[in-house]
């Protein structure tokens, strides 16, 4: 009869070939013969952890460790363990003892990091990555987790230098590629990061989300080779429930809203653990104000911290009390956050504290509801909300879609952008304000004085298409209805936000492809905001993008007096400017098709009176539609959040509504 060492002997071979289950009942039945078998409860917590049944790992190690508490290695596999429960604290304190006994412990040093980062104390994590480093400089793995330790901390240039270091030791690195990717991109090295997304899906075409990283970034330079086949790719790995995109990049590439939830829930599973704290209802203590957290990255001179400026000042404080998180970057001299800082009963930058540390101060400023200003865009902090920072979270303004998440109650829509019927395709309950959703700041100036055609580059005669929109937002099959209408109207230029020189000389040969002349094509430079609004009088008719519909540039636009031409399709994003023409009582400028919207494009090029008549209609619409009536929508999206808090308080769970209007 074999002894229990000879058992586990054979079930770590089992394990090396891959047959957990095996592994697992040897271990089991060496532990039957000898219960205090030391080696044999250390594999089998081995086992249990590689067959993901974490907890069950967990009780193994912590038992063995009772039989040899000495054991260094299976403390450190305990921290292993704990950090894959996301128990990270308790993890970081296992570490802690190994290095407090052995300093120099390679793996104690870069996992502790591993589990610092996990709650977003990056600066920690550098500390334990830079002194593995130090002991072990050929080894990649500490140099790729510092790398995205300092991306994590917008160190850019420092980030990209270590996926550099990795590289050069593993060249074939698909992590590094991609992650190098990411930051090239923030730094506007377009061409650089759409070529290191590229290899990295050449070296892991299963790699996460890289499919769609390349597909993204080749749309940043309007390289549109395979696009139809690379997009159909992407879309089918989504129904089979693989990680090929984040959710970002769906929105701008398709407007199913089923595969955006399928995209997003599939994201916030693999990336944000859930917390289970569960608040109970609020009883007894009298009324007193809510306490509304609104949490951004983008509380500077940014699109997002322009619209939401003038309701913050105008939010009641009778019945609200404002507190501002901050997790983005501050510029200096920058007035509007000085602007938006003043709107709050207590502004809290907490760019260097881990996600715990935010949410123990959210739970100690007993916040009522926590808005999130981000969703998936740059920078979120998506974990404090995962770990419920307060009772009743809301998805808002800064990500048109679902984020597919469990700890997200609500989203704040309207009938436009989430038709009735539509509820399915959310995680969230819907929550529908009565005009737009979008709220605008009515006390942006624009320049009386318009630059001349000229000094903007134009031609001082003939028609003038514009579409601000960001480059990656431009498909094939609006381009070429675009190309379409420059060809069937004589005179006419297409005018363009710059982007990076190669979208701009590809854009030049796309066009040249479909018989127009590249001079047509004008490309305005990226300006302060006063001075976007005012050269918006040069042009005639903004062509909006398809599927992803300008957004803040749609409003610019209606605020500026230009009319927006817009097709609808069956996601938010495809339908944010029919929700702002809708609240300007524009509908005739909202279409439902391509073939419709090149019509109504056509008929508006060649017939100016008809132009007039609807820019006339937006210069008397802009003071009294919803659109820009802020004081009208503060009332109506506190009476939203009134809703949201009082059924809280009365324990009920969160229910989508529809405001009245007011």
């Amino acid at each position: 009869m074999l002894s229990a060492v000879e058992l586990t002997q054979q079930a770590r071979e089992r394990q090396r070939k891959g047959d957990l289950e095996d592994a697992g009942t040897l271990c089991e039945q060496a532990l039957r013969l000898d219960p205090h078998c030391f080696e044999a409860r250390t594999m089998l917590g081995t086992v249990r952890l590689r067959q993901g049944r974490v907890q069950d790992a967990i009780a193994e190690l912590e038992q063995a460790l009772v039989l040899k508490p000495e054991s260094l290695e299976t403390l450190c596999s305990l921290g292993d363990t704990l950090a894959a429960a996301q128990r990270y604290d308790e993890a970081v304190a296992c570490y802690d003892s190994v290095l407090s006994t052995r300093p120099n412990h390679f793996d104690a040093l870069n996992n502790r990091g591993n589990a610092l980062s996990a709650v977003a104390l990056h600066r920690e994590a550098i500390a334990s990555y830079d002194a593995a480093i130090a002991l072990r400089p050929e080894n990649p793995v500490p140099y790729f987790n510092r790398g995205l330790a300092r991306f994590a901390l917008q160190q850019r240039e420092e980030a990209i230098a270590d996926f550099d270091a990795v590289l050069a030791r593993e060249p074939g690195h698909a992590e590094a590629l991609q992650t190098k990717g990411h930051a090239l991109r923030m730094l506007r090295r377009d061409e650089e990061a759409a070529a290191s997304f590229s290899e990295a899906v050449l070296r892991n075409p299963y790699l996460k989300y890289a499919m769609g990283d390349a597909l993204h970034a080749r749309m940043q330079l309007v390289d549109w080779t395979d696009y139809e086949s690379a997009l159909q790719r992407m879309l089918d790995g989504i129904k089979e429930g693989r990680a090929v995109a984040v959710p970002f990049v769906l929105l701008a590439l398709s407007d199913d809203p089923e595969a955006q939830l399928a995209c997003a829930t599939r994201y916030a599973q693999l990336n944000h653990r859930v917390e289970p704290v569960r608040f109970g209802p609020t009883r007894g203590g009298g009324p007193r104000k809510i306490r509304l957290a609104y949490l951004s990255a983008k509380f500077h001179h940014h699109a997002g911290g322009r619209l939401i400026a003038e309701l913050l000042e105008l939010h009641d404080r009778e019945r609200f009390e404002l507190f501002g998180v901050s997790f983005g970057p501050t510029i200096a001299g920058d007035s509007m956050r000085d602007r938006l800082e003043s709107c709050f009963a207590e502004f809290m930058d907490v760019r260097t504290l881990g996600d715990t540390d935010i949410v123990e101060l959210l739970r100690a400023r007993g916040i009522d509801i926590a808005v999130d200003l981000v969703g998936y865009g740059e920078n979120a902090r998506t974990n404090i909300l995962a770990l419920r920072a307060a009772p009743v979270q809301v998805s808002f303004l800064g990500y048109p879609g679902t984020m597919g998440a469990p700890f997200i109650d609500y989203i704040i829509g309207d009938e436009v952008v989430i038709p009735s019927g539509f509820e399915h395709c959310y995680s969230e309950q819907v929550v529908r304000l009565p005009a737009s959703y979008q709220v605008n700041d009515s006390t942006r100036r624009i320049p009386e004085r318009t630059p001349s055609r000229i000094e903007l580059g134009l031609p001082e005669q003939g028609f003038v298409f514009c579409s601000f929109n960001n480059t990656f937002k431009i498909t094939p099959k609006v381009f070429e209805v675009w190309m379409r209408l420059l060809r069937n109207v004589q005179g006419s230029v297409l005018w363009l936000l710059r982007g990076n020189a190669t979208a701009e000389s590809n854009l030049r040969r796309e066009a040249q492809m479909r018989g127009v002349e590249s001079e047509r094509l004008v490309f305005a430079p990226r300006i302060d905001a006063e001075g976007h609004l005012a050269r918006h009088h040069a042009a005639d008719l903004f062509v909006d993008t398809f599927p992803c519909n300008a957004h803040v540039t749609a409003s610019d636009a209606l605020w500026a007096g230009l009319p927006i031409l817009t097709c609808a399709g069956r996601s938010f994003a495809s339908r944010v400017a029919a929700s702002l023409l809708s609240a300007m009582d524009l509908e005739e400028l909202v279409t439902h098709s391509l073939e419709e919207y090149e019509r109504r494009a056509l008929e508006l090029a060649s017939n100016r009176a008809l132009l007039q008549l609807v820019r006339e209609k937006i210069a008397r619409n802009r003071r009294t539609a919803p659109l820009f009536d802020t004081h009208r929508f503060r009332k109506q999206i506190e009476s939203a959040y009134i809703a949201m808090s009082e059924r809280h308080r009365r324990g009920e769970r969160p229910q989508g509504f529809t405001v009245e209007p007011n």
